[in-house]
């Protein structure tokens, strides 16, 4: 029982101040991004964009994820999350429609592109965005201005797994005394 106790109780420990192998405790996690693009060039029909993308991924090794949600106008355009996919792309996070590919637009389609390098900033980003019924000369817009804040969902599971370590801390506690 007591050798139970320990591993638990290391494993607890492990998991809430990071001693583990970061590979073995990796956890998607839920997060929320809201942006807004502005100072389109080449007199964009819509100008600024808000929005905002919720996606499921571990963010210390990006790969691939999941779009959970999606609130994003362009134009008469109401995208949905069919529409959207996510990657990791160029040491970053690319979200866009999916209508060309998610690392190029087509022009003159209903299509985005929303890109950052860095998580603790969001610099290195860009939006951009083809409106089909407003540019028909095939052009797409870039924004020169991009502002991004992230909100962090933690997992039901993750909640779970803190409150049991600390039940068992909390355990431990009163055995001592």
């Amino acid at each position: 029982m007591k050798i139970a106790a320990t591993l638990f109780n290391s494993l607890v420990t492990a998991v809430l101040f990071g001693l583990g192998s970061s590979a073995a405790l990796a956890i998607p996690t839920s997060h929320t991004y809201d942006f807004t693009a502005s100072g389109f060039a080449g007199g964009a029909p819509v100008d600024p964009i808000v929005g905002s993308i919720s996606a499921t991924f571990d963010e210390a090794a990006v790969g691939s994820g999941t779009v959970d949600a999606i609130s994003l106008n362009i134009g008469t355009h109401t995208f949905t999350v069919s529409e959207v996919g996510f990657q990791g792309w160029g040491g970053g996070v690319l979200f866009g429609g999916t209508s060309c590919a998610l690392n190029c637009l087509n022009s003159g389609t209903n299509d985005f592109w929303l890109y950052w390098t860095n998580f603790a900033d969001f610099s290195g980003g860009e939006f951009a965005y083809s409106n089909s019924p407003s540019d028909p000369d095939g052009a797409f817009f870039h924004s020169t201005r991009l502002e991004v804040t992230a909100a962090n969902v933690p997992e039901p599971a993750s909640v779970a797994l803190l409150g049991l370590g600390l039940l068992g801390l909390v355990a431990t506690r009163r055995r001592r005394q």
